[in-house]
């Protein structure tokens, strides 16, 4: 099976009184409950792809060409509260 795991492309509403870093580096981390998902379904012998939009700054658009491209059967995303609109 082919899964399509998406950490998908997201921005937050700047505030004046957060500190510059903060801004810059809000929600910043790599996905690491996807990246072990996907070492599992790996390891299960399905083909995995794990797009990370944020690290890779795709936008909606390129990320969906990604998923296009790879057919895939399957797909999961990765969403906090602050990235669903």
């Amino acid at each position: 099976m082919k899964i399509a795991i998406i950490f998908p492309p997201y921005n937050h509403k700047k505030f004046s009184e957060n500190l510059k870093v903060v801004d810059e580096e809000f929600g910043v981390y790599p996905p690491l409950g996807p990246a072990y998902a996907a070492a599992i379904l790996e390891k299960a012998g399905h083909a995995v792809i794990l797009i990370d939009a944020k690290a890779l700054k795709l936008s909606k658009e390129e990320t969906l060409k990604r998923v296009v491209k790879f057919k895939p059967d399957l797909m999961a995303f990765m969403l906090t509260t602050y990235m669903f609109h």
